[in-house]
This record gives structure tokens, sequence and C-alpha cells, in this order.
């Protein structure tokens, strides 16, 4: 089914002045002209809109086997937490029920995680909130858990944010390859998190994790397993 017609009440685009102009006088919006902004670097200062996409096909292991399919990840945990307040803040805690629900789901450890794709907005509070979370969620895993944040390297792709994100540790979990988060430079003491930087780094990645937040206070997580590791 195709149509050239736009579907009233749909907002079928993220960049449109509108939108632009809400999130400018909400404070979202990154103002620095050098470089994008990075995630849990000192120097954030908002995000940079961006538009994307991203489709998956889910079915059961065993009907994606029956087929022949290529298998890029088995999902085995998920989570999400709900925690209403105001729009432009969020706290550590829906962050962490999400992430501790996703790993009760997957019947994981902390410690068994191999990755963790932040949400990573480069919103001050956002990302602070986030770096809590991981540690009240990980504790001493924390410290060595490679972390890494894409939006630098797509924008914020709003409602497809988590999906790209899911794409790039899918990959990562069939190519053993993690993308770095880019143009990291000065940590900020309120995220001190394990964070992979300047280029990608290989790695044998068998479970990871991918984490989203959702303005209001909504967050859910995933956890994934490489087929190899079964």
């Amino acid at each position: 089914m195709h149509s050239s017609r736009p579907i009233k009440g749909w907002t079928t685009f993220l960049l449109r002045p509108l939108n632009m102009l809400r999130y400018e006088l909400l404070g979202w919006l990154s103002h620095r002209r050098e470089e994008t902004p990075s995630p849990f670097d000192r120097r954030r200062d908002g995000f940079v809109a961006g538009e994307g996409g991203v489709c998956f096909v889910l079915e059961t292991l065993a009907g994606a086997r029956r087929r022949g399919a290529p298998i890029l990840a088995e999902i085995i945990g998920y989570g999400t937490a709900w925690e209403p307040g105001d729009v432009r803040r969020h706290s550590s805690q829906g962050g962490r029920l999400g992430l501790t629900a996703a790993l009760a789901d997957a019947g994981t450890r902390p410690e068994d995680v191999d990755l963790l794709c932040a949400h990573g907005l480069g919103m001050p509070a956002t990302d602070a909130a986030e770096a809590q979370a991981i540690h009240a969620v990980f504790g001493e895993s924390a410290e060595r858990l490679p972390v890494t944040g894409i939006k630098p390297m797509t924008g914020h792709v709003s409602a497809a944010a988590g999906g790209l994100e899911l794409a790039a540790c899918c990959l990562t979990l069939t190519e053993g390859i993690i993308p770095p988060t880019l143009n990291y430079r000065d940590q900020d003491r309120k995220c001190r998190l394990n964070l992979v930087t300047g280029e990608a780094r290989q790695a044998d990645v068998r479970v990871a994790m991918v984490n989203t937040f959702s303005f209001g206070g909504q967050s859910a997580a995933l956890v994934l397993r490489s087929i190899s590791a079964e």
C-alpha cells in the first residue's frame, strides 16, 4: 500500500521548524558549533537532532533456524520503567529499574554483560542520571563494563534512536567491533564510565545491553546474546 498524502496527526519528520523551536525553547539543543557534542563529556550542552530509521525481523529462534535465516542476535531480556515527572529531567531511579528488570528477565548477572550501548543523549542532567543508574545496577562491574554511545554519529533520531542503537549492538555481536563514542575529551566526575572512545575497539562481545530514556521518565532496556554464545 502506498500513498503520497501525509497522514493527519502524524509528525512525519523530526527536523521540522516547529519541532526545532520546541526543543530550543526547552533548552534541549546543543549550541556547540565546532563538533557534535559527546555524551558524558563535561562540555556537553544538549543534543543534535537527526533523522533515521531501522527495521528488524523478529521471530522465534527455532523459526529462524528452520528457514536458514541469518541471525544477528537473540533477545533474551526486556525491562521497562516509567517515572513520571518534569519532561526536561530524568532521575536515576527509572533507568535503574529498567536495567534491573531487563537483567532479571534475561536471567543474566551484571558481571556477565560485555557491552552497554547507552542512551547517551548529551544533556547534562540526563547523562548524569544514566551514569548513576549504570553504577547502581552494575556495581563493581561498572568499572570494567565497556560503554558506548552512538548519537554523536547519528544525531538524536527520536523514536528511532533505540532501534539504531539496537542495530549497532547486533553488528557488534556479529562483527566483534564496538563503535566509539565520538568527540569525547573531558571526563565529567558525575559520569565516570568505561567509555569506548577515539577509535572502534575489537572485542569478543557475547552479551550486550541497549539502554534508552524517553522524555517524561520512561526507560527501556534490552539484553542481547550472540548466537555463538548459546
